[in-house]
């Protein structure tokens, strides 16, 4: 792992507890949890077929230093890069703590709260 390749910033954001409004229970809002530097590998892009429609995808890949809040991130988070959040699909450990690699994907047609 070469440490010069994790050139870009990343946000990685974990959803706060859920919030019951009265009626039903909200999802909590999506909060910063950390800034890291990461290397991004972007694969070819995917437009699957559901519900009688074509879904657009963007996939990457992220691969983060391996640290104490790093090896923490789970599928229930999501990193956010240049504005469109990303739905955290696998979360790898490299190595003996030489990194995590994270693989997302955006819907770049889906509004972002970001």
């Amino acid at each position: 792992m070469q440490a010069g390749r994790r050139d870009r910033k990343v946000s990685i954001q974990r959803q706060g507890a859920p919030v019951d409004d009265g009626y039903t229970m909200k999802p909590g809002a999506w909060a910063e949890l950390a800034t890291r530097k990461a290397q991004i590998i972007w694969p070819k892009g995917s437009e699957p077929f559901e519900q009688e429609g074509i879904v657009s995808q963007k996939p990457a890949t992220f691969i983060l230093p391996s640290d104490s809040l790093t090896r923490t991130i789970t599928t229930r988070d999501r990193i956010v890069y240049g504005g469109q959040a990303y739905d955290l699909k696998s979360v790898n450990d490299i190595g003996r703590n030489e990194g995590v690699e994270c693989v997302g994907v955006s819907d770049p047609a889906r509004p972002s709260d970001v």
